[in-house]
């Protein structure tokens, strides 16, 4: 099917010359004797005609889209390169407004004729959120929080689910959280509380989830009073390697109760991880043997499973995260006070730098007196608001 349409521009011109020739050439249609005929031969030969010149123009103009947009990918590919090319004081690359564009679909876009194939559901990685593979890690809630951790999986149907944890964790946190089982397209489970994690510190406490069909996954820590909260949790796939922190400033700051932190967890073996701290400028943190200040930069290992949770009184939004390997990274509070509230944990999944966007809707609340709408960004930007 291809090979023919490679060649149907120059079939379509070899129709208008055909037709454009017989058209001007009356000794060919004086060799037929029959006017009816005539007439017959005319009509059809300029049927042959407009038809090849119809289309010939629908191609013309089929191309000229296609190059309009090839020229919008060449200049989001340019913009790319330029992003991705502007580097922070510290030299760690801040930004990039768009995805790569694969050199393929380039390719398929400055051809005239276009060949679009679909590929099917089954073996489709994720689509937005929903994924067939993810990886959790659950971080630090109120000190008198004990009991379980759950994940919440949705599914359209049925579907067969694998959970593994590092070979390192101890043998019986293990056999208590990896398990195979066939789910509802609905399911929540348990796992032990042991599974969050300790502040810093490297452990073996990552969970990789498969599930055979594209599936929604959340999950939500241990219930104490109020303190509880949950986040959706994104597929693998849409993992990445830079991700700046969002939390909010601790109630009490001499508390550690009330700690700002975040979590990374590495999904492959030997992934360096960079953290450029960001925090109040007489504030210090102590982490595996070394001490780091506001701008310092902390670097570690991680293998796969691994997992490094930070925390600290003072408010750590913005500090910086890089990798060589895709990683999942975690941030919130252990436990705070925002208006109106009692003391309740706050955590989310961070999606990567290069999902940021410049536009947002923020939802209505039933009673917003004491809603918080964070703003952060990578780079320094104007923020405006309309209501």
């Amino acid at each position: 099917m291809e090979r023919r349409n490679l060649f149907l521009p120059w079939i379509l011109l070899l129709m208008i010359h055909i037709t454009d020739s017989y058209a001007d050439n009356p000794s060919i249609i004086e060799n037929i004797s029959s006017r009816g005929e005539k007439d017959l031969l005319k009509a059809i030969l300029s049927a042959l005609g407009q038809f090849a010149k119809n289309q010939a123009i629908k191609m013309d103009v089929i191309e000229e889209k296609i190059n309009v947009l090839s020229e919008k990918i060449s200049h989001c590919r340019s913009e790319t390169s330029i992003h991705a090319s502007k580097t922070s004081k510290h030299g760690t690359i801040r930004s990039r407004k768009y995805a790569p564009i694969p050199a393929s679909t380039k390719s398929n876009t400055a051809t005239s004729m276009t060949t679009i194939s679909t590929t099917p559901a089954s073996s489709v990685s994720s689509i937005g959120s929903r994924g067939r593979e993810f990886l959790i890690l659950f971080m630090r809630n109120h000190p008198e929080v004990t009991g379980t951790v759950a994940i919440y999986i949705t599914t359209e149907n049925n579907t067969s689910i694998n959970i593994t944890t590092s070979p390192h964790l101890s043998a019986n946190i293990k056999s208590a959280t990896d398990r195979m089982m066939n789910v509802s397209s609905n399911s929540s489970f348990t796992l032990p509380f042991n599974m969050t994690c300790e502040y810093s510190t490297i452990e073996a406490k990552a969970i990789l989830l498969k599930t055979s069909e594209l599936s929604t996954v959340s999950i939500l820590d241990s219930f104490h009073k109020t303190s509880t909260d949950g986040t959706l949790i994104l597929p693998t796939d849409k993992l990445s390697t830079k991700y700046l922190v969002s939390s909010t400033k601790p109630y009490y700051s001499g508390n550690k109760e009330y700690l700002s932190q975040f979590a990374v967890a590495a999904a492959h073996d030997k992934t360096k991880v960079n953290i450029r701290f960001r925090m109040k400028s007489n504030a210090s943190i102590s982490l595996l043997g070394g001490t780091y200040r506001d701008q310092d930069l902390f670097t570690t290992s991680l293998d796969k499973y691994e997992t490094l949770q930070i925390g600290h009184t003072t408010d750590l939004t913005g500090t910086f995260i890089t990798s060589s390997e895709p990683i999942a990274v975690f941030s919130g509070n252990r436990c705070q006070y925002l208006k109106l509230s009692a003391c309740s944990h706050m955590v989310t999944q961070l999606p990567p730098t290069t999902e940021l966007d410049n536009l947002y809707i923020v939802p209505t609340f039933y009673d917003n007196s004491g809603t918080l709408i964070q703003v952060i960004s990578d780079s320094k930007s104007s923020v405006h608001v309309s209501i």
